[in-house]
């Protein structure tokens, strides 16, 4: 071979490892943030998973969002069974710099449960949101998650009962 092909021979290889870094990939399974803090302080300790996922041929997956809740005492280790928990679920879309929500549900509330030997787990929500119905981008699952506060007193009007936060399952490109 001679010196001059090999030359150009390198260097479109590292073209085309540097075009396979640089533009965004589908994913071939799900993105998600499992086990994340969404919340605590001295009397809660609030953790969450969000994921997100889109259909890829070939592959087992779904246009689907999905956050599940656990909230547990100040500790971050008894399960809290006595407050009520609440979700709501977003999908979003960047749109220049900013990220718009497409669809969102309702609360969703519930307490605690043993899940058999899987452990202890709050209400979740899911959603399909139909892929990238609204064009290629990237894409993330927001979802809240709240407890209903026993311990203090609001002033009539307030909505001071419910705290907590939210947790992103991290972006995923659709096309």
């Amino acid at each position: 071979m001679s010196r001059r092909r090999a030359l150009n021979l390198g260097l479109l290889s590292i073209f085309a490892l540097l075009l396979t870094v640089a533009m965004p990939q589908s994913a071939n399974a799900y993105t998600a943030n499992t086990w994340g803090s969404v919340a605590a302080n001295s009397s809660y300790c609030i953790r969450g998973t969000a994921g997100i996922d889109h259909v890829v041929p070939g592959v087992w997956s779904s246009n689907q969002a999905w956050v599940y809740s656990y909230v547990y005492m100040g500790d971050c280790q008894t399960p809290l069974m006595s407050n009520q928990i609440r979700v709501k679920l977003q999908v979003q879309k960047t749109v220049g710099s900013s990220w718009v929500t497409l669809s969102s549900t309702n609360w969703m509330y519930g307490y605690m449960n043993k899940n058999g030997d899987l452990g202890f787990n709050g209400p979740s929500a899911y959603a399909e949101y139909g892929g990238a119905q609204w064009g290629a981008g990237w894409y993330r699952t927001l979802g809240s998650i709240e407890v209903y506060r026993m311990d203090v007193v609001c002033l009539p009007g307030t909505s001071c009962k419910w705290w907590g936060g939210t947790i992103s399952s991290g972006n995923e490109w659709v096309e």
